[in-house]
């Protein structure tokens, strides 16, 4: 009983890991503009967040494999500082 709820652990997080991918590709086809208004809107709810002192949620196996494979693919320091 214990292996078959490992494995699906495995599998769900396989699939979003997938999904993870999959989104990341699709970013790379929105125009610049698209992706400055995500961004704006992405601050505002950041800066409402910190108003209201909500704390974030822990993040699970899946956002963690995709952070660490984004971390590798793309130079996010240079991305944090404004140009």
């Amino acid at each position: 009983m214990r292996k078959a709820s490992c494995s699906s652990i495995t599998c769900w997080t396989a699939g979003r890991v997938l999904v993870d991918v999959l989104t990341f590709l699709s970013l790379g086809f929105r125009s610049r503009s698209q992706l400055a208004a995500e961004n704006r809107f992405l601050r505002t709810q950041l800066a409402h967040y910190a108003e209201r002192c909500v704390r974030a949620r822990r993040a699970d196996d899946a956002t963690r494999i995709t952070l660490i494979v984004v971390a590798h693919l793309i130079d996010w320091r240079t991305a944090l500082t404004p140009s």
